[in-house]
């Protein structure tokens, strides 16, 4: 009787160990932690087609979504917990797809995530030169070296590049300015507070960015921008920090080269583990 009651008492112990166990690991893949799938190569060999990778959803603070509000997911309604940590040049971050209705606008993809290197800051003016990456006055390696100086000999050639078909026009894909994956910018990342005059050039980088932080379209015609009621628009201060996300497989990836600026509350955190 003695020995079937310290079996039961052990039985109870180990449940009520398990139970806790279950439940911490459940508080911290709801409010810490997220794994996800590598499905591409486009951060090859960093992270491999099929690896997974493990990310601190509180780096820069836990997104908490106003469920109440059926734009949240697009004009600004999420909320950020306190952050661990600072973003950095370097680090590789897990955000929610920006594009999937086209290139000319921003949208939330709920459902669907990128994980790429942050090569660009908010605050930073980003140029390519020679299909090398680099910050307007720092001398940071951006990126990985060996891939970039690959992908510049691969360029080298237009009419292979046009037979591969590999992507060489970038954004804002404005023949005025034609940058391309070998040459381009320099152009400054948007932090939250800045003013960005409307300007035609303007219009043609930062354009999505501002329709969507205004919730509405811009007009341009022959008297200049305006707003869908017809008032004047001259400028607009940034509510969001931005980022220019790259992949380190330098040729084959689609990233803030074509599709542009990652805004901060798409990003759900930093990477801190590859397994």
């Amino acid at each position: 009787m003695y020995m079937r009651k310290k079996i039961v008492e052990k039985v109870l112990w180990i449940a009520l160990i398990a139970a806790i166990l279950y439940t911490i690991k459940n508080l911290l893949f709801t409010h810490v932690l997220m794994t996800f799938k590598v499905p591409t190569p486009s951060m090859e060999p960093t992270v491999m087609a099929g690896e997974h990778v493990l990310v601190n959803k509180m780096s820069l603070g836990r997104r908490i979504f106003d469920v109440g509000d059926c734009d949240s997911i697009r004009h600004g309604k999420i909320i950020r917990g306190y952050a661990t940590s600072e973003p950095h040049r370097g680090d590789l971050f897990v955000f929610n797809e920006t594009c999937f209705l086209g290139w000319d606008t921003i949208a939330f993809d709920m459902m669907k995530y990128f994980v790429k290197r942050c090569v660009a800051l908010p605050g930073d003016s980003f140029y390519i030169d020679s299909c090398r990456y680099h910050i307007v006055g720092s001398d940071e390696v951006l990126g990985l070296s060996e891939s970039q100086e690959m992908h510049e000999q691969m360029t080298r050639d237009t009419a292979y590049v046009r037979h591969v078909g590999m992507p060489y026009a970038t954004l804002p894909f404005w023949d005025k300015l034609g940058w391309n994956v070998r040459n381009f910018g320099p152009l400054y990342i948007p932090q939250k507070g800045d003013t960005i005059y409307i300007n035609e050039k303007n219009m043609r980088i930062y354009r999505k960015y501002i329709e969507w932080e205004l919730g509405h379209k811009i007009v341009w015609d022959n008297n200049g921008f305006s707003n869908p009621d017809g008032s004047p628009i001259k400028y607009h201060v940034m509510l969001q920090n931005y980022y220019f996300m790259c992949g380190d497989n330098t040729t084959n990836s689609l990233d803030s080269r074509f599709w542009g600026l990652v805004p901060e509350e798409f990003i759900v955190g930093k990477v801190i583990l590859v397994y």
